[in-house]
């Protein structure tokens, strides 16, 4: 009997493990950073507004020039852009995101590698998002917008700020 409780409880045990592998996220880079920059954050205002994608793998530890593939998604799991991204020697980029098709919240994967080596370094995730710029073309300069403030609500409605 006690030797039927301890198998069970390896089986158990065993079963485990597997999971937390799968959970670990291996090929996260937290040395580089990716962020939507403009005047008002992470958020562009009207799908007509571009943003600028700014890419720093300075404290990425490679002694190579570096490139970035670029991959937007929709909320939905959409592939919108996809796009190569040349790092400078400083190893930093910009990347002007435009032609946005529609409102809403977006995800944002950049995946590092070697130019030479085409050696993988791992990658970086961050979200925007896109909503209606405000009537009378002002921001609230003290709420503004944040792109966790709906996110996971699939019926939220992303035709007018948050301003």
């Amino acid at each position: 009997m006690r030797r039927n409780k301890i198998m069970a409880l390896i089986v158990s045990v065993s079963m485990l493990v597997p999971c937390f592998n799968t959970a670990m996220a291996e090929d996260y880079i937290p040395e580089l950073s990716v962020s939507v920059a403009n005047t008002n954050g992470n958020i562009i205002f009207d799908i007509t507004a571009d943003a600028v994608l700014e890419i720093d793998a300075a404290k990425v530890d490679a002694n190579e020039r570096l490139y970035a593939k670029v991959g937007i998604k929709t909320q939905s799991g959409d592939l919108i852009i996809k796009d190569i991204v040349e790092l400078s020697e400083d190893k930093k980029a910009n990347y002007t995101i435009s032609s946005i098709p529609e409102y809403g919240i977006y995800s944002l994967e950049v995946n590092l590698y070697g130019k030479d080596s085409n050696r993988y370094y791992g990658q970086c995730q961050s979200y925007f998002s896109v909503v209606n710029a405000p009537e009378n073309g002002k921001l609230n300069p003290v709420h503004g917008v944040c792109i966790h403030y709906r996110a996971g609500q699939d019926r939220a409605a992303f035709g007018d700020a948050l301003v």
